[in-house]
């Protein structure tokens, strides 16, 4: 270890310190920026604009400069300042000197990583194009500097990692989908993603996650229309609807046998012989159903209906049995959340009714229970409201049910029940105090 003048070290210490500051603002800087930033910039001179997309081009190079730089610094600032400090103090300590090197040790550690790397990158993401411009000189300078140091230290390097099988060390590494999103949250806390953009691009991730049978509409919902009724009847009784496609069935609803477009029934319409006819019967009306598994991913399906240029999917179970349908709108809401038209009517699936009372709808997914409610029911077999409350009564509701479900610190009182499903439920908070004790809310 090298010891010399108080003085001495004081000064070094200050300009190491200033080459980590320089190197981390300007790091976590261009971090933040892509190639059009820089260029669609009219921040600084355009020389120094230049210098960024160069090193941009190349982030390895420049990472393992800043790297090599930092340890460099940091190893001959600590060695000299530390031996020149102790020195000093040790003259006036008696017994045991071991203590004095580890607090000042820890004391150089705890300067360097405060204002040498902690404040500076948060000035750097700050204003990342100013702070970028401003200091790329300094840094082109050390890079220049420290050329031969950088590429014999990294010549040694890769000749070891070759040693141990890794031919390229260059190469990239694969981004993983968690590193991912977490530079898009903490790019929406920075206040560089708006959060309708972060979630956007979440959303996209988590479809990979998702099956048909996720995000179909369930058969119990569906509006379909019977092969056996005529065009006339037709037209009647869905010009004016908010539906433009619809399966159509022949017997019951688990026999799909076409799906008809409101356009196309008005273009064969305009045949009078046509009105009269059922629907089966008028060739080239009936579209061939697309048919889908529920365990279809969904991004799979986005890829190929947007092939076969098909607008919506019929989802069948494993038994061969309609479970619901999926049109294209379905897919594009799971990313960009839900989309209302002119004849859409925004549905309120939760209203509150005052004194901790919600009027829920029963086909509400139980995650969404659970955030409204702070709660957390456990998913044993259900995905909605509905079939929490059925698994808790042991049977399919009534229409005129009566009884009232008391779990979670809540009460869940059936108002609606159509087509042997929960359509409308009230919950009310039960106050502890009329008898509800702690093991009773866990229920």
């Amino acid at each position: 270890m090298v010891y010399g003048h108080f003085g001495i070290g004081i000064v070094l210490f200050v300009f190491f310190l200033t080459i980590d500051v320089i190197l981390y603002a300007f790091n976590a800087a261009i971090r933040t920026l892509s190639p059009n930033d820089i260029a669609e910039s009219k921040e600084g001179k355009a020389k120094y604009r230049e210098m960024i997309s160069k090193i941009l081009e190349s982030p390895s190079r420049f990472n393992d400069t800043v790297n090599i730089i930092v340890y460099i610094t940091n190893i001959i600032a600590g060695s000299y300042i530390l031996g020149s400090l102790a020195r000093r103090v040790i003259q006036s300590v008696n017994g045991d000197k071991t203590w004095v090197y580890i607090v000042l040790a820890v004391a150089m550690i705890l300067v360097f990583i405060i204002f040498g790397v902690i404040i500076p990158e948060k000035c750097g993401r700050r204003k990342p194009v100013r702070t970028a411009i401003r200091l790329v000189k300094y840094v082109r300078f050390l890079m220049l500097v420290l050329s031969p140091v950088v590429f014999v230290t990294t010549m040694i390097a890769k000749g070891i990692l070759r040693i141990f099988g890794i031919k390229n060390p260059d190469a990239e590494e694969n981004v993983t989908e968690e590193e991912i999103i977490t530079m898009v949250n903490e790019g929406q806390e920075q206040g560089v993603l708006e959060a309708g953009e972060a979630e956007m691009i979440t959303n996209i991730f988590e479809l990979g996650d998702k099956h048909a049978g996720d995000i179909m509409t369930h058969r119990s919902n569906i509006e379909a229309v019977e092969s056996t009724i005529t065009l006339d009847n037709f037209i009647q009784n869905h010009i004016e609807g908010k539906y433009s496609r619809f399966p159509v069935y022949e017997g019951d609803i688990d026999n799909i046998v076409g799906t008809i477009h409101i356009r196309d029934a008005l273009i064969f319409y305009r045949n009078i012989p046509n009105r009269k006819k059922l629907l089966k019967d008028i060739k080239g009306l009936l579209r061939k159903p697309y048919m889908v598994p529920e365990t279809m991913d969904i991004d799979d399906m986005l890829k190929d209906m947007q092939e076969k240029k098909i607008h919506m999917g019929i989802v069948v179970d494993e038994y061969g049995q309609t479970a619901g349908i999926v049109s294209m709108e379905d897919i594009i809401e799971e990313i960009v959340g839900n989309i209302l038209d002119e004849y859409d009517d925004e549905e309120e699936v939760v209203e509150y009714a005052g004194d901790d009372t919600y009027v829920v709808d029963g086909l509400t997914d139980i995650e969404d229970i659970n955030s409204l409610l702070g709660i957390k029911i456990e998913s044993d077999g259900f995905e909605t409201l509905n079939g929490f409350l059925i698994s808790k009564l042991g049977r399919i509701a009534s229409e005129n049910e009566t009884e009232v479900i008391e779990a979670y610190g809540f009460s869940f009182k059936i108002l609606e029940v159509t087509g042997n499903v929960i359509r409308k439920v009230e919950i009310t908070k039960i106050d502890k105090k009329e008898g509800i004790d702690d093991e009773q809310l866990q229920n």
